[in-house]
């Protein structure tokens, strides 16, 4: 009991200090224009900028929050729909390829072991911010000369999504803390964020009955594993190779 405790106050503490960290730069910003402390326009117009650019942050924060909450509630279920699954993972795959661009990344896309018309029952809005947070996490931690990868394999009736960056070596003492609410490891690989990206995306697998995990090593990088299914084949439709399976983005 005690320690639930200890874990309940530890998150709610976190909550507050993540919270209250872009409301104090906010409040510094508005107040310094406020009090005449900005001597031109110029200066006014950028500390309105920093003020916005917080707000952003703020709310980032509180959507990822509302999420894990709303998730963990035992009221919540997952909105789900058969879909395609390689259908949209191309779909995803081409609105990070804006994201890559715009930082001067490339992503490689493999989607081999998908067959023709393989589909599963999902949340598919909460599906992309599995994925979503995850590419937010790797593109924070990967060189800008190495590429990101996402890849799919099998695993008997379920899919194996791998997203790879090829950025720090989480440590093996860590590496299973990284999807804890506001755990930051000593490579602050989260540090940028709102604490909550990976945590979210694990509680929407888990909410699936799926499994997300994470390993690491030295020079490898680290690659976020995502267990999806059981797939289901649409009626009438053979199973076989897709026609297009791999494409590089860059």
């Amino acid at each position: 009991m005690q320690a639930q405790r200890d874990r309940q106050h530890g998150f709610l503490m976190a909550v507050s200090h993540d919270l209250r960290t872009p409301l104090t730069s906010i409040k510094g910003y508005l107040e310094a224009v406020a009090d005449g402390m900005a001597p031109d326009a110029a200066t006014r117009g950028r500390y309105l900028r920093l003020a916005s650019e917080r707000v952003d942050v703020l709310e980032g924060r509180i959507t990822e929050l509302d999420t894990l909450l709303r998730i963990r509630s035992d009221e919540w279920e997952p909105q789900t729909s058969i879909r395609d699954l390689a259908a949209e993972l191309e779909t995803l795959c081409a609105a990070y390829q804006e994201d890559l661009l715009l930082l001067g990344r490339r992503l490689d896309v493999d989607l081999g072991q998908l067959h023709q018309r393989d589909a599963v029952a999902a949340d598919w809005t909460l599906f992309s911010r599995i994925t979503d947070n995850i590419i937010q996490n790797t593109l924070l931690h990967t060189p800008g000369t190495e590429a990101i990868t996402i890849a799919v394999g099998r695993d008997r009736d379920f899919a194996m999504l791998t997203i790879t960056d090829r950025g720090p070596e989480i440590p093996a003492d860590q590496l299973d803390h990284i999807f804890d609410p506001f755990f930051r490891g000593s490579n602050s690989r989260r540090e940028p964020g709102s604490g909550l990206g990976l945590t979210v995306a694990r509680s929407i697998a888990e909410a699936h009955g799926w499994e997300l995990r994470a390993s690491s090593k030295v020079g490898a990088g680290t690659s976020f594993s995502l267990r999806i299914g059981p797939l289901v084949h649409s009626d009438g439709v053979q199973s076989g190779s897709r026609d297009v399976v791999s494409s590089t983005y860059e």
